[in-house]
């Protein structure tokens, strides 16, 4: 009986860190920014060579791709962990997942497909 009180008082506790540490919508986006920002500046350098250009395509992109995960990202509180989702014509596709304070994303071609111009309602 000992043994059960622990193991609850364990599982009670891991829930209590989970619940408190759930990333918000403000983190999923830093780390879905973060994907597209690395995703954009590798395109614009097979773009162009010149620095100058790559770092203002890189600027005007990342602030628009911003504008659409404010507009477009919804993120479900599921109390132990959050989901990050964005609807589109095929469906609602998630693009990451927060659990104990760090943000995990889908793949850079899961991402592009969810974001592509053609999908996005």
């Amino acid at each position: 009986m000992k043994k059960f009180f622990i193991t609850l008082l364990v599982l009670a506790g891991f829930a209590a860190v989970c619940v408190i540490t759930c990333p918000n919508k403000q983190e999923h986006k830093d780390a879905l920014m973060s994907v597209v920002n690395s995703k954009l500046n590798h395109e614009m350098n097979k773009l162009s060579k010149d620095d100058g250009i790559v770092l203002f395509g890189s600027a005007v992109g990342s602030k628009l791709i911003e504008m659409a995960l404010d507009s477009k990202l919804e993120v479900k509180n599921c109390f132990v962990c959050s989901i990050g989702q964005v609807e589109t014509e095929d469906g609602v596709n998630t693009v990451s997942v927060g659990i104990l304070g760090h943000v995990f994303t889908t793949s850079k071609e899961e991402f592009n497909k969810a974001f592509d111009e053609n999908n996005v309602k």
